[in-house]
């Protein structure tokens, strides 16, 4: 399992990816990236958890975007947020029990 150091390092390349793609999926950014599934999951998860990007579900796929500053305030929840609680994340059969 990576350390601290290196899931900040994979988000940071992440969130520069989807930044430049506004609209991708799981798929596409592990191909272009070639990071493990491990590595990819626990990235998305950290800038999940940051507000930094969100997940959306459309027509049976997933897909990434960045959330612009001022999209969501504070204590706001996106429409997935309130499908998928918060102390459950699942990203692409990879799933995360987290800490409310």
């Amino acid at each position: 399992i990576p350390n601290r150091n290196e899931i900040t390092k994979d988000s940071q390349e992440v969130y520069a990816f989807i930044r430049q793609h506004p609209t991708c999926s799981y798929k596409t950014i592990q191909t272009q990236l070639r990071l493990s599934s491990t590595c990819l999951c626990l990235a998305l998860l950290q800038l999940i958890r940051e507000r930094k990007i969100a997940q959306h579900y459309q027509d049976g796929r997933t897909y990434y975007t960045v959330i612009q500053e001022g999209d969501i305030g504070e204590g706001q929840e996106t429409a997935d947020e309130k499908e998928h609680p918060a102390e459950f994340v699942s990203i692409i059969g990879c799933h995360f029990q987290t800490k409310v």
